[in-house]
């Protein structure tokens, strides 16, 4: 039995690793880092709006329910804020459509739905306060399916909204990317 360094008595000591393994664990690591960073991956980062997105009216925001306040949430996370007066703000973003669909994907022999897919539209555009567009009419459109069970109703109508919220989230985060990169765009 080989004595391990820093052992006084000879005696071998679990988890402790020779100098060569931990280098190798090191160098591996590092190399997986240059890889990562090499091949263009990186971290999405958090939408920081320009200044024209400072004061926000949505138009139609108090009847977009679900969508209105993913809006709102979403614009304070990028260092905007929501107005309710048209007149104060610096950016109008126009909802043009808000639309959650679902069809039946496959049924099973007795004729009961087996599986749905939802889909959902998000259309806008931005316009500054004097009508004039800042960014032109865009839309973001999503499909998810998922599998239905008429013995779990309940859990599978959970399972739908919770569907039906992320794929807003996503869209309304989608759109602000968006917007964000035709602002910059325009202002170079």
């Amino acid at each position: 039995m080989a004595a391990v360094r820093g052992d006084p008595a000879g005696r071998q000591v679990r988890g402790a690793r020779a100098p060569a393994a931990s280098y190798a664990l090191r160098a591996l690591g590092v190399a997986l880092v240059a890889l990562l960073s090499g091949c263009g991956f990186h971290l999405r980062a958090a939408v920081d709006l320009p200044a024209q997105m400072d004061v926000v009216y949505v138009q139609g925001a108090p009847a977009l329910g679900e969508l209105g306040r993913e809006i709102t949430r979403s614009l304070e996370s990028a260092g905007s804020r929501q107005t309710e007066e048209r007149a104060s703000a610096t950016a109008i973003l126009v909802i043009d459509r808000n639309e959650v669909r679902r069809r039946v994907l496959s049924v099973n022999r007795s004729g009961q739905v087996n599986e749905y897919e939802l889909t959902y539209h998000l259309a806008f555009e931005v316009r500054n306060p004097e009508g004039k567009v800042l960014v032109p009419r865009q839309s973001v459109s999503l499909a998810r399916d998922y599998t239905f069970d008429p013995n779990s109703v309940l859990a599978k109508g959970n399972e739908e909204a919770q569907l039906r919220g992320d794929m807003i989230g996503f869209a309304v985060r989608q759109m602000l990317r968006r917007i964000d990169s035709a602002l910059k765009q325009a202002g170079r």
